[in-house]
């Protein structure tokens, strides 16, 4: 039972004001031991809410939540303030399983933003550091409607085998490590006993920015474990202008993620500084095994995705990468997939932007299966008296070193009679490369229907007949690739020089290349 001072009444099971214990919430009182002993008053095995009516609670030390279901329940995130201001320990450790935080922001005073790292985290889930804690859990444990903001460490970390764990609405901002960080405790905290990897963890419309780690990390690269962690869902998962510091973070990249079964949905990942559109990182780098990454928008990257593998016999395999949006140029591939790596599929996107075609740059083992990646021309090309070959500045096809394809050319286009047009295909220094008109069947510059084998190599032009009327071409070809990596192109010009333009449609007819990568 609780005494509340709203009614002077003893109420069974109703929450506890951190105010009857003694807490002020005036933002300059050390409300600490009083919001400790809220917490501590608490029976273990029953349980309890402990409710923080508006105001700035200042803490100097930490809350330890050392007993199961218990909830820290604040009166919203703009009303309830947890301000830090020890240097040594979390705002908040919690132990134990079904413990809960809500509706609150917690925050550091400047002096604690400007310490050091240690154990100076916001939120920290972790059982404690003992021989036996092995075989210790942390079930069930929620943070909802949260605002975590500038601690010197982690904002928010979760260590050893927590489970079902669920953030919900939870922005994670300016930390001096990563926004969220999910872990065996050996490297996020300093842990001996190394306990079973967290996962099945659900993170739902949260997201952060500027910390100087990653926005979110699952795992640390020198863990000597296969997956340590797995079943990271993220959901609605925003985030930019993270990995500020090279000090901190893994990989320059927005969310860095090692283990097994993770998987993004509906996410957005902003690579550029705050304020620019010049990419800078990575959106996701991803290391291990049954990864899903679907329909998340990639604003200003590098790369969408990079796929590695990693020290501790950690071997990457089955990432999917499926409906890709992209906004802004890049310079590097949509998704870069280094050596070593096997099973990787990517399906079914397109670019944003008519300045942004999706050229396929990826390296080392990717598959895509049957499924073609279909790079669609953006706009309308011209050439006007002349015969000199042209690239096409959108249909084009990005080949790794000793990498093979099989690709279908429609080429749409308008013209007139005295003009044709003629199309070739260049490729990487040793490549093998052979095209042809499909079916082997043309319309020549005489209009006539002739018979075209496939024997045709890299940059030698076929002629076709134009008219003022809309044409397709359709050329069809394979390319065995050397030891040279590099672009395969389309090109065209005007067989005869004539002043009436040569139109290659990409706007008002979509001409488009299509590749079929060959399993590696």
């Amino acid at each position: 039972m609780s005494l509340t001072k709203a009614t002077y009444s003893l109420i069974d099971g109703s929450p506890l004001n951190v105010l009857d214990f003694g807490a002020v919430g005036d933002g300059s009182t050390d409300d600490a031991a009083a919001i400790q002993a809220a917490i501590d008053s608490i029976d273990d095995g029953t349980g309890g809410i402990i409710h923080f009516p508006p105001g700035t609670y200042q803490l100097g030390a930490t809350l330890t939540i050392a007993l199961g279901d218990i909830t820290l329940a604040g009166s919203g995130r703009g009303n309830t303030i947890l301000r830090a201001s020890h240097s040594a320990g979390p705002v908040v450790r919690i132990k134990k399983s079904y413990s809960h935080v809500h509706d609150m922001s917690i925050l550091a005073t400047s002096g604690r933003t400007a310490g050091a790292a240690g154990s100076n985290f916001g939120i920290q889930f972790e059982c404690d550091d003992l021989a036996d804690s092995t075989a210790l859990r942390i079930w069930h444990c929620t943070l909802k409607n949260l605002y975590v903001y500038a601690q010197p460490n982690h904002n928010i970390v979760t260590i050893g085998a927590a489970y079902m764990h669920l953030y919900e609405n939870v922005e994670s901002n300016s930390s001096g490590g990563h926004g969220f960080a999910i872990g065996l405790g050996a490297n996020e905290t300093g842990r001996s006993n190394v306990p079973p990897p967290p996962g099945v963890m659900t993170l739902t419309n949260c997201g952060g920015f500027r910390n100087a780690g990653h926005c979110l990390a699952a795992g640390h690269p020198s863990d000597t474990v296969i997956t340590p962690s797995l079943r990271v869902m993220l959901l609605n998962f925003d985030c930019g202008y993270n990995a500020q510091d090279a000090g901190v973070r893994h990989e320059q990249a927005e969310v860095y993620l090692r283990g097994s079964n993770h998987s993004a949905t509906g996410c957005a990942m902003n690579g550029a500084q705050e304020g620019a559109t010049t990419p800078v990182r990575v959106g996701f780098f991803a290391v291990g095994n049954s990864h899903q990454y679907d329909n998340n928008r990639y604003i200003y990257n590098t790369s969408c995705v990079e796929v590695a593998n990693e020290a501790g016999g950690l071997i990457t395999e089955g990432i999917e990468v499926r409906g890709l949006r992209i906004i802004g140029t890049r310079p590097d591939p949509e998704v870069l997939v280094q050596a070593g790596v096997v099973g990787v599929s990517v399906s079914g996107h397109r670019p944003m932007s008519a300045t942004n075609p999706p050229v396929s740059r990826n390296k080392g083992g990717i598959t895509v299966g049957n499924i073609p990646q279909i790079i669609p021309k953006q706009a309308d090309q011209t050439v006007t008296s002349s015969t000199t070959l042209v690239d096409d500045a959108y249909l084009k096809f990005y080949l790794e070193a000793d990498e093979n394809v099989y690709f279908r050319l429609f080429l749409i286009h308008t013209g007139n009679a005295t003009a044709d047009i003629k199309v070739a295909i260049t490729v990487p220094s040793g490549a093998g490369v052979r095209y042809a008109p499909v079916g082997n069947i043309k319309v020549d510059a005489a209009d006539a229907v002739v018979v075209q084998n496939m024997a045709v190599t890299g940059g030698t032009a076929i002629v076709f007949g134009a008219s003022t009327s809309r044409r397709v071409i359709s050329i069809e070809g394979y390319v065995f690739n050397a030891s040279t990596a590099g672009e395969m192109k389309v090109q065209f010009a005007q067989n005869v020089s004539d002043g009436v333009a040569t139109v290659v449609e990409g706007s008002t007819g979509r001409s488009s290349l299509m590749v079929w990568r060959h399993g590696q």
